[in-house]
């Protein structure tokens, strides 16, 4: 009987296990990168959009008469995020505008991204 028999992990099976462990978390660090990129686009577009409809809030507050005898067209530039605003008149006798909203801007790695929100006013309607 071997008196130094010792029951334990060899020098193998701890390096594979510290190379499973390793690979492990270089996986874990590439779901981190993504989901924080994720939030990143999710946070911009909650931003452009709230952008596009303080522009729509304005417009449809004011009057339809208003808004046919001033600027039918705006833009400007916000935090990076540049707004574009139309209004235009529908066929005539119809009563009705329609209003389009263009929010503009790029991502961290210079990607050209684009939002539109589009309402129609009718004569008439107060909000």
């Amino acid at each position: 009987m071997n008196q130094f028999k010792q029951r334990g992990f060899s020098l193998i099976e701890v390096v594979v296990s510290m190379l499973i462990l390793a690979i492990g978390m270089v996986a874990g660090l590439g779901m981190t990168q993504a989901g924080q990129t994720g939030l990143d686009a999710g946070r911009r577009i909650s931003y452009a959009s709230g952008l596009a409809q303080a522009i729509m809030e304005e417009e449809v507050s004011i009057s339809y008469a208003e808004l046919l005898g001033g600027s039918l067209e705006g833009e400007d530039e916000v935090d990076g995020f540049r707004r574009i605003w139309a209004i235009q008149p529908d066929t005539p006798g119809t009563h009705f505008l329609t209003i389009h909203i263009t929010v503009e801007w790029k991502d961290k790695t210079g990607r050209p991204h684009q939002m539109q929100l589009v309402s129609i006013r009718a004569e008439g309607v107060v909000p």
